[in-house]
C-alpha cells in the first residue's frame, strides 16, 4: 500500500510538470545555439562492457536478512542536530572525502552540509539565508556535486539556471541552463554530466527526441544521446508511462532502468557509453512481462497489478560499491532488498523483521537498508523511529544514540561493509 502512495504522489508531480511544459517556448532557451552545436549531438550506440549479471530475485517468503551474521565494518556517523541544521525529509544525499550533503526538496526546501563526522557547516534554502539571497534562488528540484571541482550544484528548472556552491555552501555564481531536465549527475573523475528528462519538452533541439538521457558538460553543453544505446526508452511527454525515476549515483556508477524495463543499464567513461549491467529475473509472474503480455505498458494497468499483491516488480532501485556487491530493490506484497556479489553470483537478502527478537545481541538497532553507498560502504539512515522498534533488545554498538536520540533529532548514518558471501 505504501508503495502505491508513492506512485499516486508520482501521478501528481508529473501533471504539475506536464502543466508547465506547456508553457515551455524556444525563448525559454534564447541562446542555447552559442552552447549547443546541434549538428554535433551523436547518439551513443549500444555497447558491452564486462559481464552482464544475472540477478535471480528468490522466492520472497524463502530468506530473511540476518544482519548480525552478514555485515562488518560498522560506523556511524550522528548528524548533528540545531534549528539552523535541522532536516525536514531526508530526499538526497551525497557523501564526499569531507563532506555530508542533504537534500530535503519538500519540507524546508534546503540543502545542508555537515563535515564527515556529522558536524554542521551550513545550509543553502530556497528565498531563505545569505547563500540564497546572494544567489537570488527561489526553488530548487535537484542537486548535484562536481567532484571534480568540489562544487554543489542546484538546478532550479522553473528559472532553467544551475547555482553554484562551494563544499562549504558559500554561493559562486549562476548559469542559464538551455535544455529541459529533471535530475542530473556528474560522471565522477571527470567533466562530463548525465541529464535525465523523461518528459520532453525541448522541441527547440530536435535531436533529443526519443532519448531520456542527454550527456554533456555542464552548464547543459551536450554532445550525446542515448536514444539507439537502450532499446525501448522512451522519450517523449507521456503522463501513463513516465512515472519510473530509476536514475541512481553510487559511488563512481550511474545506474539507469528505462520504464518498466527489468535491464540496468550502467554510464562509463572512457570512452563514454552506456551499457548492460544488471538483469533481474523472478521466482515467479512479474508486472513488466505481464504487462508486455498484454499490450498496456500504462500506469492504470501498473496500478491494477500491483494492488493484487501477486506480480513481482522492480523500478531500478540498484546501487554498488567499490567491492563488487550490489543492491537491488524489489516489490511484491512488500519491500524486499537483496545483495548480490558479483564475484561469486550469490545473492543473500529478504525481510529484515525477523531478526529483532529478544534473544538476539544485535550489533545495530533498526536496521534498514541503504540509501546510497561510500567507496567500499553502504549507507543506511536510522532515525528515532528505527532506534524505538528495538528498545527491548539487549545492548548494541548503538545503544549511546539509542539511548539519547530524540524525536526532533536529524538522523544517523549507519556505514558498513557486507561480509563475503
Amino acid at each position: 500500500m505504501k508503495h502505491i502512495y508513492q506512485l499516486i504522489s508520482i501521478i501528481f508531480l508529473v501533471l504539475v510538470i506536464a502543466a508547465c511544459n506547456g508553457s515551455l517556448s524556444r525563448n525559454r532557451y534564447r541562446g542555447f545555439e552559442s552552447v549547443i552545436d546541434v549538428n554535433k549531438i551523436t547518439s551513443l550506440k549500444p555497447s558491452l562492457r564486462g559481464q552482464v549479471l544475472d540477478v535471480r530475485i528468490p522466492p520472497s517468503d524463502s530468506l530473511t536478512f540476518d544482519h548480525n551474521s552478514r555485515l562488518t565494518d560498522i560506523k556511524y556517523v550522528r548528524l548533528e542536530t540545531t534549528p539552523e541544521s535541522k532536516i525536514g525529509l531526508l530526499e538526497k544525499l551525497i557523501i564526499t572525502g569531507d563532506r555530508i550533503i542533504v537534500a530535503d526538496f519538500s519540507v524546508s526546501k534546503s540543502v545542508f552540509v555537515f563535515d564527515s563526522t556529522g558536524h554542521f557547516i551550513s545550509r543553502i534554502s530556497a528565498n531563505k539565508g545569505t547563500a540564497s539571497r546572494k544567489a537570488m534562488i527561489s526553488n530548487f528540484i535537484d542537486i548535484a556535486y562536481d567532484f571534480e571541482r568540489n562544487e554543489i550544484i542546484l538546478h532550479d528548472q522553473s528559472e532553467a539556471k544551475s547555482y553554484y556552491f562551494d563544499k562549504d555552501a558559500n554561493f559562486l555564481h549562476s548559469e542559464k541552463e538551455y535544455v529541459y531536465f529533471y535530475h542530473f549527475a556528474n560522471l565522477k573523475n571527470t567533466d562530463q554530466y548525465v541529464y535525465l528528462n523523461q518528459f520532453g519538452a525541448n522541441e527547440h533541439i530536435p535531436g533529443l527526441a526519443g532519448s531520456t538521457l542527454y550527456l554533456g558538460t555542464r552548464g547543459t553543453k551536450l554532445n550525446f544521446t542515448t536514444k539507439d544505446a537502450v532499446p525501448g526508452m522512451i522519450g517523449d511527454l507521456n503522463f501513463y508511462i513516465n512515472i519510473n525515476l530509476s536514475f541512481n549515483n553510487s559511488n563512481d556508477n550511474i545506474f539507469y532502468t528505462p520504464e518498466f524495463s527489468d535491464t540496468v543499464y550502467q554510464i562509463g567513461v572512457d570512452p563514454i557509453a552506456i551499457f548492460p549491467k544488471l538483469v533481474i529475473h523472478y521466482p515467479g509472474p512479474d508486472i513488466n512481462s505481464k504487462l508486455k503480455e498484454l499490450h498496456k505498458e500504462n500506469l492504470a494497468d501498473y496500478m491494477k497489478l500491483l494492488s493484487q499483491n501477486q506480480y513481482y516488480s522492480f523500478k531500478g532501485e540498484v546501487l554498488g560499491n567499490n567491492d563488487s556487491t550490489y543492491y537491488i530493490g524489489t516489490y511484491r506484497d512488500n519491500f524486499y532488498g537483496y545483495f548480490l556479489s558479483a564475484r561469486t553470483g550469490n545473492i543473500i537478502g529478504g525481510p529484515v523483521s525477523s531478526t529483532f527478537s529478544v534473544k538476539d545481541s544485535l550489533d545495530l538497532d533498526g536496521f534498514k537498508y541503504p540509501l546510497t553507498t561510500y567507496k567500499d560502504h553502504f549507507v543506511s539512515i536510522l532515525g528515532f523511529s528505527d532506534f524505538s522498534l528495538s528498545k527491548s533488545l539487549p545492548s548494541s554498538k548503538l545503544a549511546a544514540v539509542r539511548g539519547t536520540i530524540k524525536e526532533s533529532d536529524n538522523p544517523v548514518l549507519l556505514f558498513y561493509k557486507i561480509k563475503a558471501f
